[in-house]
């Protein structure tokens, strides 16, 4: 299937308008007692679309 030239222009538009990258950090508990920190932040980087998320990765 071949997509015209204007439903391209359509769909790049729509993207620019409404995709977003998005960094949530957390803050996880490590459980550890070897004088290191109890905690450490956790980062997932999030792809959405129109503020839906589509796709995340851990990092």
């Amino acid at each position: 299937m071949e997509l015209s030239e204007e439903m391209v222009e359509a769909i790049i538009e729509l993207l620019k308008d409404n995709l977003t990258i998005d960094v949530k950090t957390t803050s996880e508990y490590t459980g550890g007692y070897d004088c290191g920190s109890l905690y450490k932040d956790c980062h997932t980087l999030q792809l959405k679309l129109d503020g839906e998320v589509i796709s995340e990765v851990y990092l």
